[in-house]
């Protein structure tokens, strides 16, 4: 099974609200024990929190990927081309850690925008017997 990054990402984003909730509700019951609320401001509080981890749980976060023309609309090379165009020409593709989008010295009529992550580009360099044949890619 696969997980995508959006359904990765609202995991994460949920995880992080509830454990936000509950240090909310740890420290209103530690100003209850304290002496530094009251009963009924204690009990609101309280509610307050519960129902907002109820309303997370009903509700869970979704985060959803760009709109395509949103994306193609901030690369500088395609303004002149219609964005009409442009969400009819390009396609959606979600890809994994490891997935290989181009093999080097294959043929593709493809040109990939990356809406989000990352990708790792590589090169195969065969060692000949000479020491200046060999070719290094840096980053940067």
């Amino acid at each position: 099974q696969r997980l995508y990054s959006e359904i990765a990402a609202s995991i994460t984003t949920y995880v992080a609200a509830r454990t936000l909730l509950n240090k909310q509700r740890h420290a209103i019951h530690g100003l209850y024990n304290e002496g530094l609320l009251e009963i009924n401001e204690h009990k609101s509080m309280i509610g307050t929190i519960e129902f907002l981890m109820k309303r997370l749980t009903n509700h869970p976060p979704l985060i959803e990927m760009p709109k395509k023309h949103e994306i193609l609309g901030q690369i500088p090379w395609l303004e002149c081309v219609e964005s009409e165009d442009l969400a009819n020409t390009f396609e959606d593709a979600i890809f994994q850690r490891g997935d290989i989008l181009v093999k080097q010295d294959e043929k593709s009529d493809s040109v990939h925008v990356l809406a989000r992550g990352t990708v790792v580009v590589s090169q195969e360099i065969v060692q000949s017997q000479r020491s200046s044949d060999s070719t290094e890619i840096v980053s940067g």
